[in-house]
């Protein structure tokens, strides 16, 4: 098996949220521990954690609607062990503060790094990555909408 580099930071493609697709950036780590298994022996996946980055507009305009709620699903695979993948999920909370950096926002998936095993080693060289389907839905507008009276719009006259 040929090395393989850490990818760092790559981007998720929403499309169409509103109209107006929304590219995220995004960041996953973890470690293998121990860091070199021996062929057949076990090892674990630990502090596993993907930092999704909502750009400043995007949740500047989340914002008005903190804190959003959502879920996160997807796969990670292991190159050179078995077994082949690990489903993880979560369900969030996410309060975004009414001031968002220029950075923009950002948040973690699961809340808390976890670990994930026990796998076995099937090759000398081990990959841990995550499945290019990450699915992350979000839920806003869960406020209660402001007290008013409602109005009948006008959209033709005639004499």
């Amino acid at each position: 098996m040929v090395p393989r580099a850490l990818t760092g930071t790559y981007q998720l493609y929403c499309p169409d949220p509103v109209e107006t697709p929304i590219v995220l950036h995004v960041r996953a780590k973890a470690t293998i521990s121990p860091d070199d298994p021996a062929l057949g022996s076990h090892f674990l996946v630990s502090g596993f954690q993907t930092k999704v980055t909502f750009p400043q507009g995007v949740a500047s305009a989340l914002a008005q609607m903190s804190p959003i709620t959502g879920n996160v699903k997807g796969t990670v695979l292991l190159v050179g062990a078995a077994p082949y993948r690990r489903a993880v999920r979560e369900s969030f909370v996410a309060s975004i503060p009414a001031s968002v950096p220029t950075a923009g926002f950002n948040f973690w998936v699961p809340a808390r790094a976890v670990s994930l095993g026990n796998f076995t080693a099937s090759s000398e060289a081990i990959a841990v990555e995550e499945a290019s389907r990450f699915q992350l839905t979000l839920e806003v507008g869960t406020k209660e909408p402001p007290l008013a009276d409602a109005i009948t719009p006008v959209i033709a006259l005639g004499r």
